[in-house]
């Protein structure tokens, strides 16, 4: 994580340079500031949610229902985990990335992040209030392929690159 960090805070610090010479670096200094305030409890309630998931659920779990030698049946399992997946970004990214800690398979852990971006059952409601069921109903079947094969490409592509570091 400091690698991303550092290199957020060196193009930061370059915005901050850049809008210096008409004051708009205090602007922008002022929105961080507010979205901040707005953000952090967020987080911090998702990262709770995230550590109540990886502290309760137990590796051998994942292993057997989603690790990489459950092949197609975790990719499967990874995506209806990510249609029930509870809230956006700042839940689902932490779930992720303790379900990979947690000895989740590539391939059901892409399946998952799949799913949830393109599925997610909590939006479904809105969705068809605002734009309608047929639309609603359309495009939930035009990407009802795409968890699992991004899930199978990654898990196919995992162990290629496993492979290949092999030799």
């Amino acid at each position: 994580m400091i690698i991303p960090t550092i290199s957020m805070a060196i193009v930061a610090i370059g915005c901050l340079i850049y809008g210096s010479s008409d004051g708009s670096n205090v602007n922008a200094i002022k929105y961080a500031m507010s979205m901040s305030s707005q953000i952090f409890p967020m987080l911090f309630f998702a990262l709770i949610i995230a550590g109540t998931f990886q502290s309760k659920s137990s590796p051998d779990f994942i292993l057997n229902w989603l690790g990489n030698s459950t092949g197609i049946k975790g990719i499967f399992l990874g995506s209806l985990l990510g249609w029930l997946a509870p809230g956006g970004t700042l839940v689902t990214i932490p779930l992720a990335s303790i379900l990979l800690r947690s000895g989740a398979g590539v391939g059901a852990t892409i399946a998952f992040f799949t799913s949830w971006s393109s599925w997610m059952l909590i939006r479904l409601p809105f969705e068809i209030s605002v734009l309608g069921w047929k639309f609603t109903a359309i495009r939930l079947i035009s990407t009802i392929i795409f968890p699992v094969s991004a899930g199978i490409i990654a898990h196919l592509l995992y162990h290629w690159i496993q492979v290949r570091s092999l030799n």
